[in-house]
């Protein structure tokens, strides 16, 4: 368990800093929620507050959506890239 908290924390150290705030939002907002929306520009870094959140939760079944098809390649790129095969992990569009 200590990896992935290590894991996550080195994707927030390449993401923005306001994608570290919203990162910390968003771990509050689950502990009481079991969906979120982030909402930045585009090219801003969502898809790294993502990564850490799975890497927080390599034990939990994850749903991930986005409406682009593109969008949806780049993350499940980024996805092996940083976190190898996620089982737990759908995605969709």
């Amino acid at each position: 368990m200590n990896l992935i908290f290590n894991f996550s924390h080195i994707i927030c150290e390449i993401i923005h800093k306001h994608n570290k705030i919203a990162y910390e939002k968003v771990k509050t907002f689950f502990q009481v929620n079991n969906r979120c929306c982030v909402i930045h520009p585009t090219g801003t870094g969502k898809s790294f507050i993502s990564l850490a959140l799975i890497a927080d939760h390599l034990d939990d079944n994850i749903l991930y959506v986005t409406s682009y098809a593109k969008d949806l390649q780049q993350f499940e790129s980024k996805m092996n890239e940083y976190l190898g095969d996620c089982e737990n992990v759908d995605t969709c569009l």
